[in-house]
């Protein structure tokens, strides 16, 4: 039982990894909507924070999809800084309980 259970576990992390990078390469097509170099960043620090958020709602804020979306939120603000008068964070990063 606990080989099969195993193997269900490592089944489901490999789903949701892949559903992951489909979440993310959707969000890269949708940016790319945006003309302004800067208007596809917001796009992107506004999602990939959305997304920060969702997790530590539901209790994931430590883990490694909360490390990943992080690292993607954060290259995100550097694309967007060169373009921007005022310093970029995402929509809600003021209320991101958790996420420190």
């Amino acid at each position: 039982a606990d080989a099969a259970d195993a193997a269900r576990v490592g089944n489901l992390l490999a789903h949701a990894a892949m559903l992951r990078a489909e979440m993310v390469e959707l969000l890269l097509r949708c940016a790319d909507a945006f003309a302004a170099p800067l208007d596809r960043a917001f796009f992107l620090c506004n999602n990939y924070d959305q997304i920060l958020t969702i997790l530590a709602e539901r209790g994931l804020g430590g883990g490694e999809a909360h490390a990943r979306f992080g690292r993607y939120l954060d290259s995100a603000r550097g694309d967007a800084a060169p373009h921007s008068k005022k310093p970029v964070r995402g929509v809600s990063s003021g209320n991101r309980r958790g996420l420190g």
